[in-house]
């Protein structure tokens, strides 16, 4: 995928590649899509992980990843943006067991706390 990029013009920071590549999967119908938007949207060829998440339409998969990364890095807004993507009705076909369970570990979690 790298060299695909580089083929491009595109230079990736690391944490950029790894979201890329989570977000699409690996599919190369995708990944050649993807990496032509970034390409008109960053002409000058160096791609953050901001610009991932901003352009390139994240997987569940990456979802998980990047929640991950948010609490690691204590970004509230950023993991409770991502929290309502996992727990969007158009996002994903079974919200509301996702939605139900999330709220009951989040209100044992913080019953328990005080």
């Amino acid at each position: 995928m790298r060299a695909e990029a580089k083929k491009r013009g595109l230079e990736f920071e690391e944490e950029a590649l790894e979201l890329f590549v989570l977000s699409t999967g690996g599919d190369s119908g995708v990944v050649a899509n993807e990496l032509e938007k970034l390409t008109l949207y960053a002409p000058e060829g160096a791609i953050t992980a901001e610009q991932v998440r901003a352009l390139v339409p994240i997987s569940r998969a990456a979802v998980i990843f990047e929640l991950g990364n948010a609490l690691a890095r204590r970004d509230a807004t950023l993991a409770l943006n991502l929290v309502r993507d996992l727990l969007d009705p158009r996002r994903n076909r079974h919200w509301h067991f996702a939605r139900d369970s999330f709220c009951r570990r989040s209100a044992t979690f913080f019953w328990r706390r005080t």
